[in-house]
Formats: C-alpha cells, sequence, structure tokens
C-alpha cells in the first residue's frame, strides 16, 4: 500500500508522519508534537485510560451539579388556605416545583448533561466544516442514541432483576410514563425522518426548531397529565387532579361513597391497577386564586421527595465511585390522610320499574369513620296502562307489545299509582359482621300519597383496627300488596377502612445502658398515624456484649418480646436489664420485625445499644456533634475542601463506620485532583444554588470537550468507527452513575419511578435538547453563510431502526409486566429471564449496529437520493 508524506512544522524543526494513501493522520489539540509517531497499543492505552479518568471527573463534576439542582427543586413556599374540616385557616409549605416538571426538565438535565454538551461541543468545533459543506462527526449524535439504549435496556434489566422476590414494584405515575415513553420512541423517529426522509442528508432550520420544540411540548403535555387536566377536558370520567397516581390497595373500582351528611362530592373512580389517578377530595382556596387540597398538598410534597430522593441516591452511586461511600435511606413515603366523602351514582331506571321501589343504585361505599350510611329509596309512582286502554302500542304477530324495552312509555299511556306505599328493609351480613362493623337496621318505610324519595339510615360502627374492605347487604320485601319491588332490590354496601396504624421506629440509632442504673431503655416512636391497636417485636442481637436469661452471668437480659401499642398510643419504651458489673464498654442490637397488619417499620428498625460507664455516652453525644459539624460544614467551601480531602468509607447498617480498605485509599488518590477541582464550586447555599449550577456545568462541559477530543483520537488509532465508540465506551462511562443510582433506587423505593420511571423521559429529552439545540446552533451557522447543515444518514439510518426495534420490545414488556403486577421483580425465573433478555437485546444491538458500521452486516434501505449539496468526505479529528 502506498503511502504518503504528511509534514507538521514547528519553531525549532518539524515532524514527518507517513500515512496511507487517502487518509489523514490524526489531529487534535490534545496532541503531544509527534504524538502520532508513538506505537498504536501505547496510544491505544493512554487514551483508553485517560477516558475513563475523565470520566470519573464527569461524574464528581455532575454530583455537584445535581446538588445545586436539587437545592433548586427543593425551594418551598407557603400556602394558606381554609381548611374545611378543621374550621381554621391552615398554612403549609409547598415545592414551588412540580414533580413531573422537575424531572423532565433539571433532573434530566443532570443526568444527561455530558451526552448534550458533547453533542453541543462537538457541533461547534465542526462548524468551519460547514463553509465546505462537508459533514462533521457524529460521535455526540451516535452517544445519544447509545445512552437511551444502555438506559433503556441495561439499566431496566438490572431493577428488574434487583428487585427481592416474589414481589413486585409498579410505576407511580404511570400517566406521565405513558407519555414519556410515546414520545421517547418518537424522539428517534423524528430524528430519521429528519436525517434521511424530509430532506435528506441535511437539516433544515425548520427541523431544528421543532426539535427543540418538542421538549417543552413533552413537558406541558406531562404536566397537564400530572394534574389530570385531560380528564377534566374529556368530562372528568375516571380521572383527577393527583395525575396519574392512586393509594395503595386501592386497585379495584370503587363504588359511590357516602358520609353522614350524605353530601354529593366529585370523587373520582380507580380503574384496575393501583396507578390509575385518583382525586382531591377539598378544594382549598389561597388568598392569590389558586386553588389547592390537603390531598393534592401532601401529594405534591410526597412526590418531590421522591425526585429528591433519586437526587441523593445518585450521589451516594458517585460518591462511591469516588472512594467516599455513604449510606443513604431511603425516604419513607407516608399515606395520605383519607377525607370523608360522598357519591351516589343515579341507577339507570328501565320502563318494568315504573310504579315498584327500588334502591337509588345497586352499589355504596362509605369510610368507616363515616359514622353512619344514608341510602335513598325511590319510588315510581307513574305505571303504563294497559295496551287497550291507552291504545298507543302496537301489537307484534305473536300478540306482545313490540314497544323497546328500554323505552320511556308516553305521559298519555302512563297512570299514577295513588296511596301510601310501605316496604320492609333488613340489613344482612356479608363479609362485614353486625355488632362490629355496622349496626343491625331493620324497619318499614311509608311512602304517603305526596312521596317519591325516602332515606334510611344505617350506623357504621368504627373499630380503629387496620383491615381489608368489608361489605354487607340491605334487601328490600313487601309488607303487603300496596308495594311492589323492582330493580334493584338488593344495594351491597362496601365499608371501606380509613385506619392509618401508623409506622415504627426507633427514637435514635444509638443508646446507652449505664451500669449503675441496671438498665438500658428503648424508645419507640409511632408515626403517621395512631389508629388501632398495633403489635410488633423487639428482639436484641449480640454484639460485644453477650445477652442471656440473666444478668450476673451476661451482659444484659435478651429481649425477644411484644411491644403492644394501644389505639392513639404514639410512644413506649421497653426496658433491657444490664449487668451492674459491667466494667468496659460493649454493645449489642436492638431490632424491630414483624409488625400487626397494616403497620410498617421506619428507616430507624435497628438501634446499637452500648453498656458502660458515662463516658460512652459522653462520646457518642460527641461523635454527633462532629457528624453535625460535618454536615454544616458541607455548606462552605471549609467544608467541601474538608470533604474532599479526607476519606470516609461510609457506616455499615448498625451505623459503625466502615474500615478503609485498599480500594477506597486507591479511588480517592486517583480522583482527588477532580475532587479539590469540585470544591471550588460555590456552595449550594450561595444565591440559592445558581452559581454552583453554572459553575459545575461549565466543567462538565469543559471535560466533555476532552472525552469528544479522546473517543475521535482513539477511533482514530485502532480503526473504531465513531457510531461504536459512541454508543459502547462513551455511552457507558456517560451512563455508569445513573446505573448504580437506579439499582439502588429498586432496591429502597417503594416504587419503580425512580429506578425506571424516568428513563424514557431522559431519553426523550437527550434528543430534544441534545440535538435540538446543536441543530438550531449548526442551522442558524449554515443559513448566515448560505449554506446547508450536512449529516450522514446512513449508518445512523440502520441504527436508529435496530434500537426502535429493541426499544419498542421493551417498553411491550414493561406494559405487559405491569398487567402482571408490577414492572419490578416478580417470582424468581421470571424476573431472571426478562431481565436477561432484557440486556441480551442491547448486547443484540450493539453487535447489529457495530457490524453495520463496518459493512459486515449488508443491511441497506434505499434511501433518498442526497440533494448534492453535501459532500462525501468527512471531518477528521
Amino acid at each position: 500500500m502506498s503511502t504518503v508524506a504528511h509534514f507538521s512544522n514547528f519553531s525549532s524543526g518539524y515532524v514527518v508522519e507517513l500515512v496511507a494513501n487517502g487518509t489523514e493522520p490524526c489531529k487534535s489539540w490534545l496532541l503531544l508534537p509527534a504524538e502520532n509517531l508513538w506505537p498504536v497499543w501505547l496510544r491505544a492505552i493512554l487514551y483508553i485510560a485517560a477516558m475513563l479518568y475523565i470520566f470519573l471527573g464527569i461524574a464528581a463534576a455532575s454530583d455537584a451539579f445535581m446538588s445545586a439542582i436539587e437545592k433548586i427543586t427543593s425551594t418551598k413556599k407557603s400556602v394558606t388556605f381554609y381548611d374545611v374540616e378543621l374550621g381554621q385557616t391552615v398554612t403549609k409549605d409547598v415545592y414551588v416545583w412540580n414533580e413531573t416538571v422537575a424531572n423532565l426538565t433539571l433532573m434530566a438535565l443532570g443526568s444527561s448533561a455530558p451526552e448534550i454538551l458533547l453533542a453541543i461541543i462537538e457541533t461547534v468545533s465542526n462548524l468551519h466544516l460547514i463553509d465546505s459543506n462537508m459533514k462533521g462527526s457524529s460521535l455526540g449524535l451516535f452517544t445519544i442514541i447509545g445512552s437511551a439504549a444502555f438506559n433503556l435496556l441495561v439499566i431496566t434489566g438490572i431493577c428488574v432483576i434487583s428487585v427481592a422476590s416474589p414481589g413486585f414494584k409498579y410505576i407511580k405515575e404511570f400517566g406521565v410514563f405513558c407519555i414519556t415513553s410515546v414520545f421517547s420512541l418518537w424522539a428517534y423517529v423524528w430524528m430519521l425522518l429528519c436525517a434521511a426522509v424530509i430532506t435528506p442528508h441535511t437539516i433544515d432550520l425548520w427541523e431544528a426548531l421543532l426539535t427543540l420544540a418538542f421538549f417543552p411540548i413533552l413537558v406541558i403535555l406531562a404536566y397537564c397529565q400530572d394534574k389530570g387536566w385531560w380528564c377534566r377536558l374529556c368530562g372528568g370520567s375516571g380521572c383527577g387532579a393527583g395525575g396519574g397516581s392512586v393509594e395503595e390497595g386501592k386497585g379495584n373500582s370503587v363504588s359511590p361513597m357516602a358520609n353522614g351528611n350524605g353530601q354529593a362530592l366529585d370523587m373520582n373512580a380507580n380503574t384496575n391497577h393501583p396507578s390509575t389517578s385518583s382525586a382531591s377530595t377539598t378544594q382549598l382556596h389561597t388568598g392569590g386564586g389558586s386553588t389547592y387540597s390537603v390531598r393534592e398538598i401532601d401529594a405534591s410534597n410526597s412526590q418531590m421527595q421522591r425526585v429528591l430522593s433519586r437526587a441523593r441516591l445518585r450521589h451516594a452511586a458517585v460518591k462511591s465511585m469516588l472512594g467516599s461511600s455513604k449510606r443513604v435511606r431511603s425516604a419513607t413515603v407516608k399515606r395520605p390522610v383519607l377525607r370523608n366523602a360522598v357519591v351516589k351514582i343515579p341507577h339507570r331506571t328501565a320502563t318494568d320499574n315504573w310504579g315498584k321501589v327500588t334502591f337509588s343504585s345497586p352499589n355504596y361505599s362509605v369510610l368507616e369513620s363515616g359514622g353512619h350510611i344514608e341510602v335513598d329509596l325511590i319510588l315510581y309512582r307513574k305505571i303504563p296502562l294497559p295496551p287497550s286502554v291507552s291504545g298507543h302500542r302496537p301489537l307484534s304477530a305473536a300478540g306482545q307489545d313490540s314497544a323497546p324495552a328500554d323505552e320511556e312509555p308516553a305521559e298519555s299511556s302512563l297512570t299514577e299509582k295513588t296511596g301510601v306505599v310501605s316496604v320492609n328493609y333488613c340489613t344482612r351480613e356479608g363479609t362485614a359482621k353486625d355488632g362490629h362493623d355496622f349496626s343491625h337496621t331493620e324497619g318499614v318505610v311509608i311512602f304517603n300519597e305526596d312521596e317519591y324519595v325516602k332515606t334510611i339510615r344505617i350506623p357504621i360502627i368504627d373499630d380503629y383496627e387496620y383491615e381489608a374492605d368489608k361489605e354487607f347487604f340491605i334487601d328490600l320485601s313487601c309488607p303487603e300488596e300496596s308495594g311492589i319491588i323492582g330493580d334493584p332490590g338488593v344495594a351491597k354496601v362496601t365499608i371501606i377502612d380509613d385506619d392509618v396504624p401508623g409506622e415504627f421506629d426507633f427514637a435514635s440509632t444509638y443508646f446507652h445502658g449505664d451500669p449503675s442504673s441496671a438498665v438500658l431503655r428503648l424508645v419507640i416512636d409511632r408515626m403517621g398515624g395512631s389508629d388501632g391497636t398495633v403489635t410488633l417485636d423487639v428482639c436484641t442481637e449480640d454484639g460485644s456484649a453477650v445477652g442471656g436469661d440473666n444478668c450476673k452471668s451476661f451482659d444484659y437480659v435478651a429481649c425477644n418480646e411484644q411491644a403492644t401499642f394501644k389505639h392513639g398510643e404514639m410512644q413506649k419504651t421497653v426496658e433491657i436489664r444490664i449487668n451492674e458489673a459491667s466494667a468496659a464498654s460493649k454493645q449489642f442490637t436492638a431490632i424491630l420485625k414483624n409488625p400487626s397488619f397494616g403497620a410498617k417499620l421506619g428507616a430507624v428498625s435497628g438501634a446499637v445499644c452500648f453498656i458502660g460507664p458515662d463516658e460512652s455516652k459522653h462520646d457518642e453525644a460527641k461523635l454527633a456533634k462532629e457528624a453535625q459539624d460535618d454536615e454544616e460544614e458541607e455548606l462552605t467551601y471549609k467544608g467541601q475542601f474538608i470533604q474532599a480531602m479526607s476519606i470516609d468509607a461510609g457506616e455499615d447498617e448498625d451505623g459503625n463506620p466502615n474500615e478503609i480498605s485498599g480500594l477506597d485509599l486507591l479511588l480517592h488518590f486517583c480522583t482527588f485532583f477532580f475532587k479539590v477541582l469540585i470544591a471550588l464550586v460555590p456552595p449550594t447555599q450561595y444565591l440559592k444554588a445558581y452559581p454552583a449550577f453554572v459553575i459545575s456545568l461549565i466543567i462538565i462541559g469543559t471535560m466533555t470537550a476532552f472525552v469528544e477530543q479522546l473517543g475521535n483520537l482513539l477511533g482514530c488509532v485502532l480503526g473504531i468507527h465513531q457510531a461504536v465508540t459512541g454508543i459502547t465506551i462513551v455511552a457507558i462511562g456517560t451512563s455508569l452513575p445513573d446505573t448504580f443510582a437506579s439499582r439502588t433506587a429498586a432496591l429502597q423505593d417503594e416504587y419503580a419511578d425512580n429506578s425506571v420511571g424516568n428513563v424514557t423521559g431522559s431519553n426523550s429529552v437527550n434528543v430534544f435538547l441534545g440535538l435540538g439545540l446543536p441543530w438550531c446552533i449548526a442551522t442558524i451557522y449554515a443559513a448566515a453563510k448560505g449554506k446547508s447543515y450536512c449529516v450522514d444518514p446512513d449508518n445512523l439510518f440502520q441504527s436508529l431502526v435496530f434500537f426502535l426495534t429493541v426499544a419498542t420490545v421493551c417498553i411491550i414488556a414493561l406494559f405487559v409486566r405491569r398487567a402482571l403486577g408490577g414492572e419490578l421483580g416478580g417470582p424468581k425465573a421470571v424476573k431472571w429471564v426478562c431481565g436477561v433478555c432484557m440486556i441480551g437485546l442491547w448486547v443484540l444491538y450493539v453487535i447489529l449496529a457495530s457490524l453495520k458500521a463496518y459493512n459486515i452486516l449488508q443491511f441497506n434501505v434505499d434511501l433518498p437520493v442526497a440533494s448534492g449539496v453535501c459532500s462525501t468526505a468527512e471531518s477528521s479529528v
């Protein structure tokens, strides 16, 4: 093969490079003089190592960027409203940012900033190619596609497997997830249309602007779904302001609900899955004209806590990568307080009910705390006259009345049922029992001559115990011929349990027992509810202290007893006898477990118990104060630099500090430069975190510029196609922090939103911002120069076809899994098969896209002919 000499001139000499004829030597502002003359294997190792090192720096900078976003999105405002239940004006703090908007804007930008900035930097650096109608490099473009495939397939597959069997976890905000899923597929279809169909080989300005415009359109649609606006525009059936989520355990269709006053309020029926929307029940008006409800405010705050929880999980993942692990506990989502409400659905009356007595509805529901339920009986006094009298109903050939069954008789064919009509009613047990859930009631209802509707009242008994919903029946019967029972003649009443047993935690993660007092006291707190009697087990496990059946031969008396919280009881103390002769400091562990039905354990279900002299207690207080000081110092420059220069191996589940391992030391040494660099970012307490937001974004952009150059250099040295580099090395490197964060969320969170629910939204944002912004910059520059912005659709077309195929299969699989119980988890065999298949789809996609990039796989599609304004040559690195 013939070679060509290329000269690089310097002030004190020149370098001659021999390259194959028709090719160019590798070029970059990162290259050292004569670096192209080094051995290929050495350069490849150096470029790969440098990219991995820069990825750690990007992760650290992204963590600082996410901290600023977390600070911005955690901003609250006070809302004052009149609470009709309390009968007074109430002030509550609410988050300024909506959860869905925060997820699709700042949070998505925080996790996708490297990919987006890579595409922008690459486009800006290649603007000079537009002057010669040449096509620029596409590393950023393929990184966006590869990152989307990795997020959707690999991260989802890992999360599916991570949830413990046989339990399921489902996406709570499923309505928003459906919208982002559609947009995530449409984003890549639109990319395909722009590059290969509408204007082949070029991107026009209107295409770029429309690509960018899809981003606010997505945010607006998702926000409308979150607030339930679409359902209101469609008449409000089955939708509510909750925006695509309901409370647990309310998966089945809910019947009309009744309170003691018989007032009709606008409630919404749930659909067949516990993720459909639920309505707020009490509208609260603020002085500013905005309308809120207690449930909307509580739900909004709870949703934003899940978003902030996602940010904290990402912090933990990054700290682990940088050698500074910290244990992160998942936020506990409290159950919103249920409100008393009534809904009565009118029962459609058939013509055969004329002259009969029926219930107004076949189904009723009442909250257990409602006190009673009021049920209406209706007497349809007008009855049709016989055909021989009215003369308005022709007979069929068989001599039967041929009028339609549901057609109401004409007014002239009706007659009034006069006189007094009476019926009996009597309650009948179902799963609800007389004397325990309701009071047996029976009697006679008398309709006087001028009465059409009568109301009966059934007392409901509130037992304060958490239990499943129960039901009983009301039957009608006729005491005399004057009354005739129509349909429905039996009504089913469902008693919905609204008791909240609460959540149980130790009051502290540490307890101290002084031997001189011979007793150690464990304090257990009850939070988030106090209904009913709840039992839970309190047991101990030995540490350095050994427990037994007496405190003379052992360090303490082992505990394995049941604690009982009575209705309304919020705190309980369990005493453990300890050995009075203990001189050295020892410790054991106390654990809460097995709460009774409906109750939950909180984040502090375990505590470390110390036995020893008073100094132990002083040491504990000292450690607590130091921990508090550290948290305060993290808000200042001093705290940031102390944290950057120190090693924290985190704590174990008992709260004890872990030993610093060799890996921790190695990671700390390798990332020390980045830690100190990120410490220069202004603390988030300054100017509401906006300086931290801007400066950390600049740092990410600078590091991404290095990745762009290193990626192109690696491809140039090893002959790796940019498409392969983008969908593998760069995509994986930028997605690793989110992988660790999503897996932790799958293990700790109650729902799947933080683990996989936001993947589709992030993928959509990647395209709409990651391509919309670069395309706008390039097309505006091209328009100013009178040129066209050229792209190469060939490999892009094949890669997008492969991606859309596997992405569609993955999303369909998630929908199918949801119908079976939830997107994550499930039976062990099923979840492993599903998770491995998803990861296998990613491997298949990478293989197919790589084979096509090198033209090994002959998958050719007849694309529209190029416009002729673009050169087929690509830019050098």
